[in-house]
């Protein structure tokens, strides 16, 4: 873990920008069904089968789209491709 405290006292962000990844589910994980991968403003969304395709996953930019109202999967699919890249390099270090 890290102290918050610097993060409290500054005005300035101390820590570097970090990938998040949340995966939910009971039982056995399945590599794309309830995840979510987070990059920077960018968050790509999972609910779909093991062998799906770039099209299938959703893509939300928090910075103008904090409620996730608008995927952005079909305009920008080399953004969803790029995480989806990131999220099985994920996948293949911790299954």
């Amino acid at each position: 873990g890290m102290s918050l405290v610097p993060a409290l006292q500054a005005d300035e962000k101390p820590y570097q920008d970090r990938e998040l990844v949340f995966h939910w589910r009971r039982g056995f994980p399945e590599k794309y069904w309830n995840v979510a991968y987070r990059k920077g403003n960018y968050k790509l969304v999972g609910n779909v089968p093991h062998d799906a395709e770039v099209g299938q996953f959703e893509l939300y930019d928090l910075a103008t789209d904090p409620y996730e109202q608008q995927n952005l999967a079909d305009a920008q699919p080399a953004k969803v491709s790029e995480l989806k890249q990131l999220l099985d390099q994920w996948w293949g270090q911790t299954v």
